[in-house]
């Protein structure tokens, strides 16, 4: 799946060995993240919702979510080294990290913003970048 091959080549600070992916909002992929999983550096639970002081998070999946409630997020975890991806291409622009983009006809895809991603503090390996097939920018 391509939100735990995006995580298997993150790097945060400290390279924590157990990642908590937070699932938030409606998400179309949501559903099918198994609740526990191993890649290749991180052991990878998944969480629906979203602790109260958000600090528990490594990585979120973020769905539909109201502007508000995204633009609080952003506030909670603004500073901390917290790796986004959002549900639709468009949440490059509003700031997330990485976008979901699957193409016409089926299969993965993915965007990224590298403003979003380098302000962050997490490092993602640069053949991960060269998958993305738009380097979004923040407007």
């Amino acid at each position: 799946m391509t939100i735990h091959g995006i995580l298997g080549f993150a790097r945060w600070p400290g390279d924590p060995h157990q990642i908590r992916l937070c699932v938030v909002g409606h998400t179309r992929y949501g559903h099918a993240l198994p609740p526990g999983d191993r890649n290749h550096r991180h052991r990878v639970t998944v969480h629906h919702g979203l602790p109260a002081d958000s600090r528990g998070c490594e990585a979120i999946y973020l769905g539909d979510l109201p502007r508000r409630q995204w633009e609080a997020l952003r506030r909670r975890i603004a500073g901390r080294p917290v790796l986004t991806i959002g549900d639709r291409p468009e949440a490059c622009y509003r700031g997330d990290m990485f976008c979901l983009d699957p193409p016409p006809g089926g299969g993965t895809g993915f965007d990224v913003n590298l403003p979003s991603l380098a302000r962050s503090g997490v490092r993602v390996h640069p053949g991960v970048l060269d998958l993305a097939r738009h380097q979004v920018r923040s407007p």
